[in-house]
């Protein structure tokens, strides 16, 4: 309540680590827990969105079987592509157009490449297009999660830190990589309608859910 109150209007169960309310997506274990089913009573009176991003496949299922409406997926990929359990399954992709929801497409080289190789962005844009192709355009939104910007503004004293070259997760090099970005999905045959949804418009619809009620 107090968050609501200083402006929040969205969260997230967990980052990739277990926590009072839920196991995050590098615990196979359980999903939510009896506060984490609390806070979501909680959080649905107050419209809150819920960002299942980092969420484990149990407790991402748990929350889809409680039908919590107002739901999102701010930057996932595609595990039948890079398979790592930040990403979603086809069925979990499945699930959230079913919902409604849309997912947000990041750059982060681990969640995207191939085995050893370093990722590109043509596949960055093979992510995408896996999305559109399984759950169509309306689904998809930019949520490309550049590290380089948090990277410079945490202090190095934590061991990851201080062996983390700044923005070495990165694919797209800056902010104006997002033109090239676009152009790649463009030359892929999305039209620019559909590009203007997925560059902003589908993200927006659904922060829509989160302003404040009067």
């Amino acid at each position: 309540d107090i968050f609501y109150q200083l402006g929040v209007r969205a969260f997230s169960y967990t980052w990739n680590h277990r926590n009072p309310f839920a196991d995050g997506c590098s615990s196979a274990g359980a999903g939510l827990s009896p506060l984490g089913r609390a806070l979501l009573t909680r959080a649905k009176e107050l419209h809150l969105l819920l960002d299942m991003s980092h969420i484990n496949d149990t407790g991402f299922y748990e929350l889809l079987a409680m039908n919590y409406p107002y739901i999102y997926a701010s930057h996932s990929n595609c595990r039948s592509l890079t398979h790592h359990p930040r990403n979603l399954s086809d069925n979990q992709l499945i699930s959230m157009k079913k919902s409604g929801c849309i997912v947000g497409l990041n750059q982060i080289d681990f969640l995207i490449r191939r085995k050893n190789d370093t990722g590109t962005l043509e596949d960055v844009v093979s992510h995408g297009m896996h999305i559109i192709n399984l759950c169509g355009s309306s689904s998809l939104a930019y949520g490309l999660d550049l590290s380089r910007e948090y990277d410079i503004a945490f202090p190095r004293t934590k061991s990851h830190w201080e062996s983390h070259e700044i923005g070495e997760d990165d694919i797209l090099t800056s902010l104006d990589d997002i033109v090239l970005l676009t152009a790649y999905f463009l030359q892929k045959g999305i039209s620019p309608e559909n590009m203007i949804q997925i560059i902003g418009g589908n993200a927006l619809e659904t922060l829509r859910h989160g302003l404040p009620r009067v």
